[in-house]
């Protein structure tokens, strides 16, 4: 996986059905978590050197994105910033783009479409 991803990050070796269902546990514990909380726990993930964490991370955002709202994007952009490759790009593009198209929360504060 290091070298298909060119060294550019360090990984625990651990193939992506195995890390999902291993996950799966977790990412139930944080169905009611407030969009602060489970951007706070994606954090400490991304910070962790080894890319399957970033891996985890975009797993709970993306399991729980109709939490967010048009006012947490921001802070979900802001991990793009952090560790960016096309993978951690590809996936928060689909979470930020679920949080556009459907921002349950914000009811209206969305983006309209025209």
């Amino acid at each position: 996986m290091r070298a298909y991803m060119r060294e550019q990050f360090p990984f625990l070796g651990i193939a992506t059905p195995v890390r999902r269902e291993a996950i799966k546990p977790v990412i139930k514990q944080f169905k009611d978590a407030s969009p602060g909380g489970l951007i706070s726990v994606a954090g400490e993930l991304w910070r962790l050197p080894e890319r399957e964490y970033q891996y985890a991370a975009l797993d709970l955002m993306a399991a729980h994105w109709k939490q967010f709202n048009t006012d947490d994007l921001p802070e979900l952009l802001a991990f793009v910033l952090r560790k960016s490759w096309w993978d951690s790009v590809d996936g928060m593009a689909g979470i930020v783009g679920d949080v556009l198209r459907f921002d349950h929360h914000g009811m209206g504060r969305g983006i309209k479409a025209r």
